[in-house]
Order: structure tokens, then sequence, then C-alpha cells
């Protein structure tokens, strides 16, 4: 077996961060995610799911230890790490700056010093991946805002990472492109990605991940497991402000049913 079978992909010992004006951004985090693994960051908004997405790219200096496949995160070897984790940012509009479709899916490869030629084909290749056949020469910022999305997507999966970096993917976007990025991922998973994404989205969750991580109002881990028996404790689910207790009116009086926060769909 190879050492990405038997290391985890990503490993995380004590992880905080403070933010600039002394608030805090992440409090002690200890996890790891196995390779191939599909892992759901759920919490609240401001529960740190972002700033801990950045922390594992270096985007931001969080203290405790970091190893991606059993390499320590340190200024020596950032860039060797960030050949093999891709970002996806929440807003695609942050990430998005070339002419073309096709010029944001090699931008990339270019950029990691392949050759034209072949930073084309994994440009064409990613875009097929996320369904993009055919836009290649489209304006990015006129497209739609999940358009816009798996292109920022195929940005990154043209460069060939093994580990997939999702901040709120399915957020903004209509049901049917949520579908469809859920069939992306599924897809991408059958490829032996690996996959964190940070979400409150309990539906998509539910759909694609194998695990779920629980970020809390202290910004610490206060539930990991399967994703299942995380979706199915209503009341961790409430206590987390993932769910909620919503009030009907009906015409014989009132009742109250749970609600989970999902961004297209309520659960009864």
């Amino acid at each position: 077996m190879g050492e990405a079978t038997t290391k985890p992909a990503i490993a995380a010992s004590d992880l905080s961060y403070t933010y600039p004006d002394g608030s805090p951004g992440l409090a002690g985090l200890t996890f790891s995610i196995m390779t191939g693994e599909a892992v759901g960051l759920l919490g609240a908004n401001g529960t740190g799911k972002s700033t801990l997405l950045m922390s594992l790219v270096g985007v931001l200096q969080s203290k405790g230890k970091i190893e991606v496949f059993g390499e320590p995160l340190a200024p020596n070897t950032l860039a060797g790490i960030r050949r093999r984790v891709g970002l996806l940012f929440q807003n695609p509009d942050d990430q998005l700056f070339c002419p073309t479709v096709l010029d944001e899916a090699a931008f990339g490869p270019l950029n990691l010093g392949r050759k034209p030629e072949e930073a084309r084909q994994a440009a064409l290749d990613a875009l097929r991946l996320v369904g993009l056949a055919g836009f290649e020469n489209r304006v990015s910022y006129r497209l739609s805002f999940g358009e816009k999305k798996r292109v920022a997507l195929a940005s990154i999966l043209s460069m060939g990472p093994d580990i997939l970096l999702l901040d709120e993917p399915t957020g903004g976007l209509d049901p049917r492109s949520s579908a469809g990025l859920i069939d992306i991922l599924l897809d991408l998973k059958k490829l032996g990605k690996t996959i964190l994404s940070a979400t409150h989205d309990l539906h998509f969750v539910g759909e694609t991940m194998d695990r779920a991580i629980v970020l809390g109002s202290g910004r610490n881990i206060v539930g990991s497991g399967p994703t299942q028996e995380i979706l199915s404790n209503h009341d961790f689910l409430t206590t987390h402000n993932l769910a909620h207790e919503h009030r009907h009116h009906h015409p014989d009086g009132a009742d109250v049913h749970g609600h989970e926060h999902e961004h297209w769909r309520h659960a009864h």
C-alpha cells in the first residue's frame, strides 16, 4: 500500500486562530480526514468553517500543526502542498479573472509550468467533468452564478489536486444547480478525490458526504461521526443552530415541526 493510503490526507492538531481584532476564529481543533473520504464541515454562520479551510492551505497562519499526506504545512512545503490541495471559494467572483472560460480553466496548469497544449487539454477535461463542455469561449462574468461556480471548480480540477476544499459550494444556487453540483461531486468521489466541504446545507451533506464534523459557536468541534448519524440527531442539530423549531398555524390551531436549515428545501 502507498503512503497516501496509510496516512491521513489531512491531519490537524490543536489548530487555533485569532483574528486581528482579537476575536477567536478557531479554538483547538484536532481531526483527521482519510484519503478518498468525503467529509462535511457543518456549522452555523460564524463558527469558523471558512477560517479552517483557509488555514489548511496556509492562506491564514494558524497555530497548531497541519499535515497533508504526512507532510507538515510550513513555508518551505507550502508550494508543494498547494499543488495537491484545491480551495473553492464561497463566491466564484473572487476566483475568476480571465477573459474566457477556457482561459480560466487553463490558468492553473500554465502557472504550474505545463506546456500550453497540455494545459489546454487539462482545461478541456476539467470543463467536461463539471458539465461545461462547449463553454470554452464564453465570458465568465456573463455566466449565471451556478455556471461561475462550475468554472471555478474546473479551474481547480485542471491542476489535478488530490484534495478539494469547498466553501459553501451550494450557497446561492437554485435547486437544479445544486442537484447538478451534487452529481459532479459524486463523480469526483468515484475518481478518488478527498473532499472537505464547509456548509450548513444538510441536504447536500446527506447526499454527498461520508462523515460530518460539526463546529459550534465556540469555534471548536462539538461533534463528529457518520453523516446519517449526525443528521438524524435533531436535538443536536437544533442545539448548534443547524435546525430549528418552527410554528405552523392551521385552521384548527398551531403545531411545531422541526426544520433543517437547507437553503432550498425544508424537511418535515
